[in-house]
């Protein structure tokens, strides 16, 4: 399966970078609301490339990043995806980070996903530590021995996975989500303050895709 980076950008993922399209980028300033990729899904991830640049450890969104919003299944493909990168030693360390109250239904299915990727540490966060807050990331970083400068966030959201990576100094990647949002995301209009962020620097973000094309 493909790693999911364009054509000819081997030597340029240092930078900050927004994929918008297949074999297209925009360089941007330090805005500290943008991510340094984007990408269609999870399955375009470029561990292989990350990894040649020191990117080994991952701190993964749950909804609408590994998974739809409310699904209780991780689909097959990604959890391939996810496995390959580990055996091939572009994932070293794994966590998993999500906004979802201690002791609540949705810990004990965050507990399940992570069963289905083979990825035991999680952090559910309380209304206190949701990103982007500091706390969860710190906690991530400890439970897997590492620093920013290895450690990547994926995500879907701006405004808590982005910029709660960004204040941390993570690689931050974000992808689009794969079904609709929680109505609190809605409530907030979160959507659209991300649409004018992106539209503002001329990104047009790209619709989630389920897997890359074969090489």
């Amino acid at each position: 399966m493909s790693s999911g980076e364009p054509d000819g950008k081997k030597d340029r993922l240092e930078g900050r970078f927004f994929f918008s399209q297949p074999h297209q980028q925009v360089r941007i300033g330090l805005d500290p609301r943008l991510p340094d990729l984007v990408l269609p899904s999870v399955l375009e991830v470029p561990f292989a490339r990350l990894a040649e640049r020191g990117i080994v450890n991952y701190i993964f969104d749950v909804d609408n990043t590994l998974l739809p919003q409310f699904s209780q299944k991780v689909e097959d493909k990604v959890v391939k995806y996810l496995q390959k990168a580990q055996a091939e030693g572009w994932i070293r360390s794994a966590c998993l980070l999500s906004n979802a109250m201690f002791g609540s239904e949705r810990q004990l299915r965050m507990e399940r996903i992570g069963k289905q990727l083979g990825i035991p540490d999680l952090f559910a966060a309380d209304f206190w530590s949701r990103k982007p807050h500091p706390v969860g990331f710190y906690w991530a970083l400890e439970r897997m021995n590492c620093t920013p400068a290895t450690t990547a966030i994926v995500g879907d959201q701006i405004y808590s996975d982005i910029v709660g990576g960004n204040r941390m100094g993570l690689y931050t990647i974000l992808v689009s989500p794969p079904g609709p949002d929680h109505w609190s995301t809605g409530l907030v209009m979160r959507r659209l303050r991300e649409w004018l962020l992106l539209r503002h620097y001329g990104i047009s973000r790209p619709i989630w895709r389920e897997a890359p094309e074969e090489e």
